[in-house]
């Protein structure tokens, strides 16, 4: 038989017990807590510090960026300086002017369309104007505004004309060719080849 004292006693026994079993599941809660709010803050501040990383480069590189209202010109660089532009279907004096204005145009894919929509590599092609002028060579050189250079004798040597034809290109002289003809239509009349 318990006595009243033995009974006092277990009963405070299991309630110490109690007491401090929940003290402990308190504490681990509140570790818990404490971790996952802990976790919280870091991811927090993590994102902050990779958003603001993220958006500064953004934000520099758009103000450095100038926006340009005219095309620019498809320049193909390559690791590999033996890749040049042959014409699907011509003839192999053809391809060798193509791959000669290629290099002295310094890879520009422009001026090799500019030459294709002129005279589609046709070294002898005369267009005949409605104000009586004449369009002659590879780039269809106007016989009324450049008198001077199709009468040159060199003009006969196709180095020349497209040499000729890229310093007037370069200078801002306008082509009309490539404004008539279907620019993707264009394109797909080449392929890239490398030596």
């Amino acid at each position: 038989m318990f006595t009243r004292r033995k009974l006092k006693t277990n009963w405070e026994d299991k309630m110490d017990n109690f007491q401090a079993r929940n003290r402990q599941a308190v504490r681990h809660a509140e570790n818990k807590v404490l971790t996952f709010a802990g976790a919280v803050f870091l991811i927090l501040v993590l994102s902050v510090s990779i958003a603001g990383a993220i958006t500064q480069p953004v934000a520099e590189a758009q103000e450095l960026v100038e926006v340009s209202e005219e095309p620019q010109p498809i320049v193909i660089q390559s690791i590999n300086p033996e890749v040049y532009p042959v014409k699907i279907g011509a003839s192999e004096f053809q391809n060798e002017m193509i791959k000669y204005a290629w290099g002295i145009s310094g890879k520009d894919f422009d001026f090799i369309k500019l030459i294709e929509s002129e005279s589609g590599w046709v070294v002898d092609a005369v267009g005949v104007n409605s104000g009586g002028s004449r369009d002659y060579g590879l780039c269809q050189i106007n016989s009324y505004f450049h008198s001077q250079i199709v009468n040159d004798p060199k003009f006969n040597d196709w180095r020349w004309e497209i040499d000729t034809c890229y310093q007037m290109y370069e200078g801002g002289v306008t082509f009309y060719g490539i404004h008539r003809i279907n620019e993707q239509a264009l394109i797909d009349n080449f392929k890239f080849i490398s030596k």
